[in-house]
């Protein structure tokens, strides 16, 4: 037997049971031994005198004959001390024929009480003695209707009674062994925490891998920084161009972008940090230096809104040095386009009829919102270009170093000290009227409103709120419009009116979560907030409060739920970017923090992100530390 072996050659696995295993995910031996149980039952053998209430038990006796009765099956079984245990089983009427006929059953589950008489409820039976029931905890697979938990621990068992034929390390087969037949908790324990360490050391020698390619594989621009070179000149024209001052973060992040642009393999770096603590003026900076060296910047953006943004931003950042800025859109293109220092653009650049001449550097803001291939495509076909990703979803530490291991990060933690203060609160339904009300003074004043609802169709959605409106009943009400759903050209209408002020109301979905700015924006109210994630609704409440007047966010709860209301009530209490990122991680899982870097956790079948934070760290450090030496 080999570790790559397919599972139909073990014993019982005919056609039928292979499509039924593949389903599960189980194709191969190694499949079947990381297909860890769900759970661990521990039962000692005893007598129903000898079982308390709370106790998981083994008992072997003589069945009595199972009736029907309430829409159960029930029967008792007596053991050879003639103690007595009830047994009862609801919606399953299949087994009055399967329990009849076996003088001796064992029998085994937890002990509970019900009017004054113990009793167990839904317990495991077999026909027989006990046997080796009890000598190891019974281990409950994830099953289904084809491939039962018993007939998976079946296979277990083969596969374990011929490791020696696997070719893994001695180590390693006890650890399978004593996760899915240990004899006590502390051997599950132990087997728990070495197979927790071969999954890290998976992951973090695949992500060395990684970085060796994308470092070691190509040869790329350097920028030829020095401390009286023209283009270290430059870049300092343009920062003290600036008019803002740059926070500390910003000048490391500075620092840390040009020292790769100025080695001689290609950079692969995430730029990441709270919403508005100023990352897009790094990139620019970098596509200054880029064009400086005399090559191409293209900035890759997931939505028409960002890109026209960004490009307005590139055009007022670098157009008084010399630099031309392009735009590339789904049916909208600058001329000449190809030739442009900075091309701006979504994802219609990536097709083949748009080509680049001397393309250096590759920017990607909102990173998590693209797949994989999208970003690979241009770097397959412009080998060795600089990468630089950016993200407005802060990234707890331990993703730093798992799901995203095989990139360098840089993080921005300070905030421009011009931020005013940002407040959040819950508002109730029967205070609605009020909220709006309180905020018509500082609308007359020029403050505007995102009104956010969590979709387009259906009740509470944006349609629901605009139906009988108009256009020009709506712009007359000072609303303006975002949604998925209008043309592009209607879109920048709409948002143009509101950039402006002709509107002070923008009614939107989520779409504006993603780099939207507007600094007189300082009021948002989001409709049914509980269907939204943590991230999410700080990267939405991260559009307000980006000019100098304070803001506020009020997310409307239209729910009794207790887990909705603690999850609001948290972002009301927190404001910062990262600890919100670390409490969703918590409680959804990296999912949504992550997109389609998923993919790469999803070999972590016992690692927890959160409780095993501290062998994380620790395993990291000596993967790292072997590939140094």
């Amino acid at each position: 037997m080999k570790l790559y072996d397919s599972v139909r050659f073990l014993k019982g696995v005919g056609p039928k049971r292979i499509e039924a295993l593949r389903e599960l995910g189980l194709d191969t031996i190694q499949d079947l031994l990381r297909y860890y149980p769900r759970e661990w039952v521990f039962a000692r053998q005893t007598t129903p005198i000898g079982a308390g209430v709370g106790d998981t038990v083994i008992l072997t006796g003589k069945l009595s004959n199972p009736i029907t009765r309430g829409g159960a099956v029930r029967a008792s079984i007596t053991a050879n001390d003639d103690s007595v245990m009830s047994l009862i089983w609801f919606n399953s009427p299949y087994l009055m024929k399967a329990l009849r006929g076996h003088p001796t059953v064992t029998v085994w589950g937890k002990v509970t009480e019900y009017t004054g008489l113990d009793q167990m409820v839904s317990p495991r039976w077999k026909k027989g003695e006990a046997g080796d029931l009890g000598q190891t905890a019974m281990a409950v697979y994830p099953a289904s209707a084809k491939a039962s938990s018993e007939f998976i621990a079946k296979l277990m068992r083969q596969v374990l009674a011929k490791r020696g034929e696997l070719g893994l390390s001695p180590e390693l087969m006890c650890a399978y062994g004593w996760i899915h037949t240990p004899k006590d908790k502390r051997m599950l324990s132990d087997g728990k925490q070495a197979l927790k360490r071969d999954e890290l050391v998976r992951l973090f020698e695949g992500n060395k891998k990684d970085r060796a390619l994308i470092h070691g594989g190509y040869q790329t621009i350097g920028m030829g920084y020095g401390a009286n070179s023209e283009s270290t000149r430059c870049l300092r024209h343009f920062r003290d161009s600036l008019p803002f001052t740059l926070t500390t973060g910003q000048l490391t992040a500075f620092a840390e972008v040009f020292h790769d642009l100025d080695l001689n393999t290609p950079m692969y770096r995430l730029l990441q940090g709270d919403v508005g603590c100023g990352k897009t003026v790094v990139a620019v900076g970098a596509s200054v230096a880029v064009a400086n060296a005399g090559y191409q910047t293209i900035v890759l953006c997931p939505t028409q809104v960002l890109a026209r943004q960004h490009y307005r931003k590139w055009r007022e950042y670098i157009g008084d040095c010399g630099y031309g800025v392009g735009l590339v859109t789904s049916g909208y293109s600058s001329g000449h386009c190809h030739k442009r220092d900075v091309i701006v653009a979504t994802t219609s650049a990536l097709s083949d009829r748009i080509t680049f001449d001397r393309l250096g550097l590759l920017i990607i803001d909102e990173e998590q919102k693209f797949g994989r291939d999208q970003k690979e495509l241009l770097v397959k076909r412009y080998p060795g270009i600089h990468r630089l990703y950016m993200t407005a979803t802060p990234i707890p530490q331990v993703l730093c170093m798992t799901a995203f291991g095989d990139l360098d990060v840089t993080t921005i933690k300070t905030m421009p000290s011009k931020r005013k203060m940002r407040f959040t609160h819950l508002v109730y339904p029967q205070r609605v009227d009020e909220m709006f009300t309180e905020n018509e003074c500082r609308m007359s004043e020029g403050d505007r409103m995102y009104v956010v609802f969590p979709r387009i169709e259906g009740p509470g959605g944006l349609n629901e709120a605009c139906q009988g409106l108009s256009l020009k009943h709506r712009h007359s009400n000072g609303i303006a419009v975002l949604a998925g759903s209008q043309t592009t050209e209607l879109n920048e209408h709409e948002m143009d009116m509101f950039k402006t002020g002709e509107c002070n109301i923008l009614f939107c979905t989520s779409m504006v979560e993603v780099g939207v700015d507007v600094p007189e924006a300082n009021i948002m109210v989001i409709h049914e907030a509980h269907m939204f994630g943590l991230s999410q609704l700080h990267q939405l409440r991260g559009r307000i409060g980006r000019g100098d007047r304070p803001s506020v966010c009020y997310l409307m709860a239209n729910t009794d739920e207790p887990a909705a209301l603690e999850k609001l009530q948290y972002l009301v209490e927190h404001d910062d970017g990262f600890e919100i990122a670390q409490q969703d991680l918590a409680m959804r899982g990296p999912g949504e923090l992550v997109g389609e870097r998923q993919s790469g956790l999803s070999e972590l079948k016992l690692v927890d992100l959160v409780s095993d934070f501290d062998l994380i760290k620790e395993v990291r450090k000596e993967v790292m530390n072997v590939s140094q030496g």
